[in-house]
């Protein structure tokens, strides 16, 4: 009965929770692209910032 179904969906939960892992280290990779691009960003937005505070320049 409910045992029996439950053992059934172990394949089924397993495959999934697999699917989600990989999943989650593509996700993991593309925030670390991302986050360093942002940094990236960051600093050079900071430097026009910093060069145009600065006087004569």
């Amino acid at each position: 009965m409910g045992v029996a179904a439950r053992v059934e969906d172990d394949g089924d939960f397993y495959e999934r929770l697999e699917s989600l892992d990989e999943e989650l280290e593509r996700l993991n990779a593309e925030a670390r692209v991302l986050e360093e691009r942002i940094g990236e960003n960051v600093g050079k937005i900071l430097d026009r910032t910093t060069v145009a505070a600065v006087p004569g320049k």
